[in-house]
């Protein structure tokens, strides 16, 4: 058997954002604030746009190389992560006028 001890849950996030950092030392952002931006954009996008999980998952992709990149910061997060979805609508299917100006509200 294994025995795992009880970590408080927030001592949890500062150990994994630390180790983040550790090994990702040119991202601005907390991995735990990226994991809450990747869950803001699928709400977005699948809930509230009525888009697929491939859609979805194209936009994680092009939000994930844009913070590797180091190119996030807490300025412009969200805008870079809307940006994302809609760039992942616009090549995964062939949005109208109507659709675009939709998603961009």
């Amino acid at each position: 058997t294994t025995v795992i001890d009880y970590v408080k849950p927030s001592d949890l996030k500062k150990d994994m954002n630390e180790t983040f950092k550790e090994k990702f030392p040119h991202i601005k952002l907390t991995l735990s604030k990226i994991r809450s931006l990747k869950r803001e954009m699928q709400k977005l996008a699948q809930e509230d746009c009525g888009f697929e999980e491939p859609t979805v998952a194209m936009a994680f992709v092009y939000f994930e190389k844009l913070a590797l990149k180091g190119k996030l910061n807490k300025q412009n997060r969200k805008l870079c992560a809307g940006a994302c979805v809609l760039l992942a609508a616009k090549v995964g299917s062939d949005l109208k006028k109507q659709e675009v100006k939709h998603l961009i509200d």
